[in-house]
């Protein structure tokens, strides 16, 4: 059986450790943070999972780990984005696969150009929720579009963490994940495909109002979501018209003007804009949900699919959509790595059209079922 290493416990790693022990995988998780294993055990302790398999706890750095013990079968990050690149490239020269969320461009870049250059296993970076199953979703709605008169197809991906409850703060928004993150989404520049060509546009810019699951909110720009569907959209050139291409985050309305005034006119500083959200957004109780949408469209060929997230009682609808589409990627890839009879095409920087598969969205869909809330939709395979 498969020996998973999580390297952190927090608030993703723990609900993708979660999913891939009722799925029978034997894991160690690891963090610097004492309370953040304690919470784990205290976690995994008191509650009934489907299978039995081993569970092992590590306080400490992740470098001592892999140093000091055998190699497991794969390595996860669920660390802050800026302590991926360290991780991604020790395993890589030791021909560890890997797994990790993502969401910062120039760190998935330079994982990337090292796996393809370097690697000897599958490394898979942003396999988080956007990017990670938004961009999955879109190659699955690419192949329903692409049809044997293939023109000129048009994607759009959106995804938004909200409150549930609307009103709670003028910017109609609580925090739910990294607050370094979120602001790094908001900052730079997006990038896109339009008329076959690759394009960088300001974030924060293409404001639109969208409706998705029945709820009406706007959507803009922002850096990151897009990850390498850009380049896996631009590749698929060779055989077909490039389609167009774009992400972009989802808000209650109102919310960008109030953003854009402070960081545009105001001119507040980074630490301003995360002082903002962490003492002005903050969860506390509130329980949030997520916006999900992918759309593409080609000639009289049409493909949607949208759904709305929520909070179950262990996890947040963040915790949910994020962990339990990392954990579908992480047993979609194991399972080519222990099967697949030559696997030369498996040694580099897997891109998401590996993972729009049967096996993937069964395992999203099963790891949802298990706590989804009953005024959930289940999710379509």
């Amino acid at each position: 059986m498969p020996k998973i290493l999580i390297l952190g416990v927090g608030g993703i790693g723990l609900p993708i450790a979660s999913a891939l022990k009722h799925e029978a995988y034997n894991l160690i998780l690891s963090d610097f943070s004492e309370d953040a294993i304690g919470q784990a055990r205290e976690h995994f302790f008191n509650r009934k999972f489907d299978t039995e398999c081993s569970l092992e706890f590590h306080t400490g750095l992740a470098d001592l780990y892999l140093e000091n013990n055998p190699p497991p079968s794969m390595v996860v990050s669920a660390l802050p984005y800026h302590m991926n690149k360290d991780i991604a490239f020790k395993c890589v020269d030791a021909g560890i696969p890997y797994v990790d969320l993502g969401g910062h461009v120039d760190t998935t870049n330079d994982i990337r150009k090292h796996a393809e250059e370097h690697a000897v296993e599958p490394v898979a970076s942003d396999q988080g929720l956007a990017p990670g199953l938004v961009n999955i979703v879109a190659e699955q709605a690419f192949e329903a579009v692409k049809g044997n008169k293939y023109r000129s197809a048009k994607i759009k991906m959106a995804v938004g963490g909200l409150p549930e409850n609307r009103g709670l703060n003028p910017l109609d928004y609580i925090v739910t994940w990294s607050v370094d993150g979120l602001i790094n989404e908001y900052e730079g520049e997006a990038e896109i495909l339009e008329g076959a060509e690759r394009k960088k546009v300001p974030t924060l810019t293409g404001l639109e109002t969208m409706t998705v699951d029945g709820d009406e909110l706007e959507a803009f720009y922002t850096s990151g979501g897009s990850a390498h569907t850009i380049q896996s959209m631009w590749n698929k050139g060779s055989s077909y018209p490039i389609p167009d291409v774009t992400y972009k985050t989802l808000r209650y309305p109102g919310h960008i003007k109030i953003v854009k005034w402070l960081m545009e006119q105001v001119e507040w500083r980074r630490l301003d804009m995360m002082d903002l959200f962490k003492y002005g957004c903050p969860a506390n109780e509130e329980k949030d949900i997520v916006k999900f949408y992918v759309n593409a469209t080609n000639g009289n060929l049409s493909y949607t699919k949208e759904h709305t997230f929520y909070a179950s009682q262990d996890f947040s609808a963040m915790q949910r959509s994020t962990a339990y589409s990392a954990a579908a990627a992480i047993q979609t890839l194991l399972r080519g790595v222990n099967s697949a009879p030559n696997r030369a095409w498996m040694k580099c920087a897997i891109d998401y059209s590996y993972f729009n598969q049967s096996f993937f969205h069964e395992r999203f869909r099963d790891a949802l079922n298990r706590d989804r809330p009953e005024k959930e939709k289940e999710w379509v395979v």
